[in-house]
């Protein structure tokens, strides 16, 4: 009668032997199984729209882990964005309507970009001034002297800076000196009290006679 060849693990049940025995599942289906998953965790990422930026770099991250899932997700985390992004954009707006509120008020306005280009290319239909070669030039020349005088004035601010830098120091210096100073007549008068204390108590002592 022929022995049965005993497999390892059977007769102690290890784990590691029923793990094996039991296991079935193939490669494509154990890859399809992390799709969904990481599908599944990208899509819970992204019900609120808020928070669907942040959410991005982990999404992606997680679906990395996937086997052969990589297109699909980048697919998947691009529509995600594009879907929840109307947030984002309209805060954009409205923060890039109070820098214009803000730059109006010292009489800068935004550039009205379709009057300056113009709508027919073989025409020049833009809305800008026309100005002479000469003209030009001298307004130039004009706006270059006007620099000089910007950068003289400039620099002339960073000199009183410096000579405010300066003067403060000065002040400073003039602060230790006076602490040295009160350290000084705060050491001497220590020294000098023992002295007259001393100088005191023997003028208050009664004279006594002494035989030789």
């Amino acid at each position: 009668m022929p022995v049965k060849k005993r497999e390892n693990g059977s007769l102690t049940g290890s784990k590691r032997y029923a793990a094996e025995k039991g296991k079935t599942k193939s490669i494509e289906e154990q890859t399809r199984e992390n799709d969904a998953k990481a599908r599944e965790r990208i899509k819970a990422r992204f019900q609120k729209p808020a928070d669907a930026v942040n959410a991005v770099a982990d999404g992606v991250r997680t679906v990395a882990n996937g086997v052969k899932t990589v297109e699909r997700a980048a697919r998947t985390v691009r529509q995600a964005v594009n879907g929840g992004s109307s947030t984002v954009t309209d805060n954009a707006k409205q923060s890039l309507n109070k820098a214009s509120e803000i730059t109006s008020e010292y009489g800068i306005k935004e550039i009205e970009i379709s009057d300056l280009l113009g709508s027919d290319p073989y025409k020049a239909d833009a809305n800008i001034p026309e100005m002479k070669a000469a003209d030009a030039n001298r307004e130039k020349l004009k706006i270059q002297r006007q620099d000089n005088a910007l950068e003289v004035r400039l620099e002339k601010i960073k000199q009183g800076r410096k000579v405010v830098a300066v003067a403060t120091e000065q002040r400073r210096l003039i602060g230790d000196l006076v602490d040295f100073s009160t350290v000084g007549i705060e050491t001497a008068t220590k020294v000098s009290k023992p002295k007259s204390f001393l100088l005191k108590a023997i003028a208050n002592q009664p004279l006594r006679s002494f035989r030789c």
